[in-house]
């Protein structure tokens, strides 16, 4: 039997390892950290063209880091 946490776990540490740092995914939770906003307002100013578009790997979803950084700055 496979844990799934664990398989998520390791094809996301499997996405960034030939990566470099401003080109790492980050998973939804790791954006609303970082712009200590919730999921839903994220989702929202996605749909309103506020925020950068995230990039899908197979069925899961993940923004650049170097996008999030940048409307960081922008702000």
């Amino acid at each position: 039997m496979t844990n799934t946490a664990t398989t998520n776990d390791e094809e996301y540490a499997a996405f960034n390892i030939n990566r470099s740092n401003e080109d790492r995914l980050l998973t939804t939770k790791e954006v609303c950290s970082m712009i200590s906003l919730g999921r839903t307002w994220l989702w929202s100013a996605v749909r309103n063209g506020k925020f950068p578009q995230p990039v899908s790997v197979g069925s899961r979803t993940f923004w650049k880091l170097s996008s999030v950084r940048g409307w960081i700055s922008a702000l």
